[in-house]
C-alpha cells in the first residue's frame, strides 16, 4: 500500500513539477481536493477527472481560463489551470482556512454550537455579492450549495467550484441536467429550458441550510419538484430574523420569473441585517456599565442614609 502511494506521488511530481501535492482535504463528484503548494504558495489543488468527450473537456478548460479573469473578494480566485493528462486537470485555487460552509454547519451541529444570525447573514451577503458579479458577467454557476462556499479565517465567504459554471449567451436556454439534487431548481430537475434564476433557487436552498442547519430535503416529481414552504414554516427557529424566511420562499418560487434577481436578494439581506439587534458590547464595556450601576446604587444608599 505504502509502495503504491509512493509511486503515485512520484508520478504526480513528474507530471506537475511546479505543484507540491500534500494530503487529501476533500472529495467531489469527479474530483479529489488536496492541500499543497504551487510555486511556493499554499493552495487548494483540485484534481479533476474529466468523464467527458475530449471536445467537451477542451471547452471546460477554456471556460476555466475565462473564469480566471473574474477577480472579486467573494469569488475564490483560480490561480492556475494545468492539463497534463488527456483526462486529468489540476485546478489551483486559494486555500480557505475554515473549509467549506457545509463542513462548518456539520461541525456546529455535532458540537451543539450556535451560529449567530449576524454571522449567517454575513455569509449570505458575501455569497449574494459574488452571484451579483457572476450574473453581471452572464455566468451561471449551476451548482451553488454550501459545499461550494468556502470560509476564510476572517469569516469571509467565497463562492468556489466552477466546474459546472457556464457563460450563457443572450437568449440561450440550455436543458442539460446539472447541479446537486437537493439544491437544483424544478426546471433543471424536469429538464426544461432554464436561465440564471436556477442559481437564485439554489441560493434559497443555502438560506435553508443556514436557517435549519441541515441539508435540504429532496423534492418529489409528483409535485413538480416544488419547494413546499408549508412543510417547514412550523419548524422555524423562534429567533429567526424578520424577512429571512420570506426571502427563502421568494428565491424558491416555482416559476423562475417570480424569483428575485441577485441585486434584489443582496439588498434584502442587507435590510434584514440592519434590522438585527445592535451588537453586544465588549465584556470590558459591559463590566464598566455594571460598575457604574453599582456605584450609583452605593451613592443612592449613602444619600438616603445621610437624609
Amino acid at each position: 500500500m505504502e509502495q503504491k502511494e509512493g509511486e503515485e506521488e512520484a508520478e504526480r511530481a513528474a507530471l506537475y513539477p511546479m505543484v507540491d501535492i500534500k494530503e487529501v482535504i476533500g472529495y467531489g463528484g469527479s474530483c479529489v481536493v488536496y492541500r499543497g503548494f504551487y510555486e511556493g504558495r499554499e493552495v487548494a489543488i483540485k484534481q479533476l477527472i474529466q468523464p467527458y468527450h475530449p471536445d467537451q473537456a477542451k471547452y471546460t478548460l477554456l471556460e476555466m481560463e475565462n473564469l480566471r479573469t473574474y477577480q472579486r473578494e467573494n469569488i475564490v480566485p483560480i490561480i492556475a489551470v494545468i492539463e497534463k493528462k488527456e483526462d486529468e486537470v489540476l485546478l489551483i485555487t486559494e486555500l480557505a482556512e475554515k473549509g467549506s460552509l457545509d463542513k462548518i454547519i456539520r461541525e456546529a451541529v455535532k458540537k451543539n454550537l450556535t451560529m449567530k444570525w449576524r454571522r449567517r447573514l454575513s455569509i449570505l451577503r458575501d455569497v449574494a455579492k459574488a452571484m451579483v458579479y457572476l450574473h453581471e458577467k452572464r455566468v451561471v454557476h449551476r451548482d451553488l450549495k454550501s459545499m461550494n462556499v468556502i470560509i476564510t479565517k476572517n469569516w469571509v465567504a467565497k463562492v468556489c467550484d466552477f466546474g459546472l459554471a457556464r457563460s450563457l449567451p443572450k437568449g440561450c436556454n440550455p436543458t442539460i441536467d446539472v447541479g446537486t439534487i437537493p439544491w437544483m431548481s424544478p426546471e433543471v430537475l424536469m429538464q426544461i429550458p432554464y436561465g440564471p434564476s436556477i442559481d437564485v433557487f439554489s441560493f434559497g436552498m443555502v438560506i435553508y441550510e443556514l436557517i435549519f442547519m441541515r441539508t435540504p430535503d429532496k423534492r418529489k416529481p409528483t409535485d413538480g419538484f416544488r419547494f413546499k414552504s408549508e412543510l417547514y414554516a412550523h419548524q422555524l427557529p423562534a429567533d429567526i430574523p424578520q424577512g429571512l424566511w420570506e426571502l427563502l420562499c421568494s428565491c424558491c418560487a416555482q416559476k423562475p420569473e417570480e424569483r428575485p434577481k441577485f441585486p434584489k436578494v443582496l439588498s434584502t439581506i442587507e435590510d434584514i441585517s440592519r434590522g438585527l439587534p445592535k451588537k453586544d458590547t465588549s465584556k470590558k464595556q459591559r463590566k464598566e456599565k455594571e460598575n457604574e450601576k453599582e456605584k450609583e446604587k452605593v451613592n443612592i444608599i449613602h444619600t438616603l442614609s445621610l437624609s
